[in-house]
């Protein structure tokens, strides 16, 4: 998750009453090391606020670790039934729309998941490079294109942020534009590979984007 992205999060969150919020199921959270210190921005901004204010998180992952209250793919009916156990009043899936084959099958079982006036908050990137986590499909949809996977909602709040670029990163580590720079004439080499880091380059100049979007069920 961007810095950017868990700011909006935290600030669109703020305003929502923490009835309508806890108990929330974080879906795709990773763990606990991944949140608080690879990325503590999403602690600090997003689940040190949300739990001062009094809202549960349940986060819930793939692998079993420290930090996941619920293990399993959320794809096995088992590992659905479990999270419907939590009576979540909201969910948060976070980056993993572009993860997955079947998006509308996830769409509907994160719906199944919330009551009627239950809250559904995604983020996806909009403008972002290639990543594998194990695949990217390069879903890179818009709110509305989003929100149309999830029939009988209405958009509470949505938009298209601005979230840095790539230049962040090698304003931390130039060196590493030189060796994009000298990849450019090795595409013969690990074509892949040579796909991706040439296209890195887009971002230099382009922002990276996120869509932000919440809903309410009908």
């Amino acid at each position: 998750m961007l810095y950017q992205e868990a700011e909006w999060l935290s600030r669109t969150l703020d305003r929502i009453p923490v009835v309508e919020l806890s108990p929330m199921l974080n879906i795709g959270s990773s763990t606990r090391e991944f949140r608080e210190r690879i990325q503590p921005h999403i602690h600090s901004l997003i689940f040190t606020r949300l739990a001062a204010r009094g809202v549960r998180a349940v986060h819930c992952d793939l692998k079993e670790a420290d930090g996941v209250d619920i293990s399993g793919d959320i794809f096995d009916d088992a590992t659905l039934d479990a999270m419907r156990q939590v009576q979540a009043s909201s969910v948060l899936c976070a980056n993993m729309f572009e993860h997955v084959e079947n998006r509308q099958s996830l769409a509907d079982r994160l719906l199944s998941l919330v009551p009627p006036g239950g809250l559904i908050i995604l983020t996806v990137p909009r403008s972002y490079p290639y990543h594998k986590d194990p695949i990217d499909t390069l879903y890179r949809p818009s709110p509305q294109a989003l929100a149309e996977l999830f029939p009988n909602t209405e958009i509470v709040s949505g938009e298209i942020i601005n979230a840095g670029s790539y230049r962040d990163k090698l304003a931390k580590k130039p060196w590493r534009l030189l060796g994009h720079l000298l990849r450019l004439f090795t595409p013969f080499y690990r074509y892949q590979r040579w796909q991706q880091s040439v296209g890195k380059l887009y971002w230099i100049v382009h922002p990276y984007q996120v869509t932000c979007l919440i809903l309410k069920k009908s």
